[in-house]
């Protein structure tokens, strides 16, 4: 599963785009999620995190809000993930050196086209995450990763 962060402050105080923090919405949707994947399973063996600030809030709330449901995977902070491009996001998760599958990345920003259409495509097949008390939250953006 590929993972957005959640909603953002526009600008970080240090004006560094990596420092950016959740803001309360984000704080809101990133403990939704948290609650969406406890609901859904496989839960991942490992988790791979950018280490912008919004990607290890968003893992955090939403971890926090599973914790009590799902096994703890192992979490690794990769610095290269922040603005990576889709082939080296791939190789991130192909050299992890965490367990394999099933995984679960939080980058900063998902860029692949591919992925983003994956995620609308999954969203559409799988109705629950647009109905009922359980719903995908809006900003998040999420798509099963086949390698």
């Amino acid at each position: 599963m590929l993972l957005r962060h959640a909603k953002t402050e526009t600008d970080a105080p240090s004006g560094r785009d990596q420092d950016r923090r959740l803001d309360d919405r984000g704080h809101k949707d990133a403990a939704r999620m948290g609650d969406w994947i406890a609901a859904h399973p496989p839960f991942p063996d490992t988790v791979l995190v950018s280490h912008a600030v919004r990607a290890r809030q968003t893992w955090d709330i939403a971890w926090e809000a599973m914790k009590d449901r799902v096994p703890a995977p192992q979490v690794e902070v990769l610095p290269e993930l922040y603005g990576a491009d889709p082939a080296q996001i791939l190789d991130a998760i192909r050299t992890a050196t965490a367990p394999a599958d099933p995984k679960r990345l939080l980058a900063d920003r998902p860029q692949s086209r591919h992925a983003r259409g994956r995620a609308h495509a999954d969203r559409r097949r799988r109705s629950r995450w647009r109905q009922g008390p359980r719903r995908q939250p809006a900003h998040s953006g999420a798509c099963d990763l086949r390698l």
